[in-house]
Formats: structure tokens, sequence, C-alpha cells
């Protein structure tokens, strides 16, 4: 599974829990908290530091996939979702950047500009992005 895939990686760079958090959360409605925490725990990430694993009310929950452009919708025929995969990084309220579709690893480090603001954790984190400066397109 993808959050196994993303733990493996973060545990490699160092830095969950001081540099940078994790939130795992839960887009379909029928998730309680209880069972989001059964779900991390079966992953062995509940109590990983830096790992938060939430619910939260749909309207919530919409607003915030759309802020990103991520969609989701049911798949009635396996009784789940269909999605794509998705991490972003936010610091001070905003998006820095977001990796959508990829797998993760510690070798696949796109540079991306940043949106605003300075990355969270080091260049050596997967997070860290290139500062762009659009008037003379430096780097």
């Amino acid at each position: 599974p993808y959050l196994l895939a993303l733990a493996d990686t973060l545990g490699a760079l160092g830095g969950a829990g001081r540099d940078y958090d994790i939130l795992a959360l839960s887009f379909d409605p029928r998730d309680q908290a209880e069972q989001v925490s059964a779900h991390a725990e079966r992953f062995g990430l509940l109590k990983r530091p830096g790992w938060i694993f939430a619910t939260a009310d749909a309207k919530h929950v919409a607003a915030l996939a759309d802020a990103f452009g991520f969609w989701y919708r049911p798949d009635a025929s396996r009784q789940d979702y269909d999605h794509p995969t998705m991490v972003a990084a936010l610091y001070g309220g905003q998006i820095l950047r977001v990796l959508e579709g990829s797998p993760v690893s510690t070798r696949s480090t796109p540079s991306w500009p940043c949106v605003a603001g300075r990355p969270r954790s080091s260049a050596r984190h997967w997070l860290s992005c290139d500062v762009h400066d659009d008037a003379s397109h430096d780097r």
C-alpha cells in the first residue's frame, strides 16, 4: 500500500515529528476515528512520531480536496473509493508541493518550484523545493 511506501521513504529520510508531520485524512464519510486508528495500527504507523490519522466531516474534506485539486469518487462495485495517490507539503498554510499518482521513494525527487515561503525540511528531503523567481526565471 501507498502508506507503507511513504512510511518507508520518510523513515529513511528521517525528521518525521521533528521537521514535519504527516496527516493521513480519510475522505470516506463512513470512516470513524476508531476505524482509521485501527488501519494505522495494522500498518504499524499509529505510534510513529509525526503521523496523524484523522477523519473530518464531508463538507470540510471536500473543501480540502478541492484546494489540492484532489478527486475521489465512490466505486459501488468495490464498495470503496476510486482516487489517485497524493502527498502534499505545506508550510505556513501554503501548499509548497504536491505529488499525485507517483510512487514514493528516496530517489524520486522531482524539482518543483515553491509557491510560497520556504520549505520546512532540509534540501536532503524529497519535500524540499527550488525557489523560483518569476521575474527573472532564475532558481
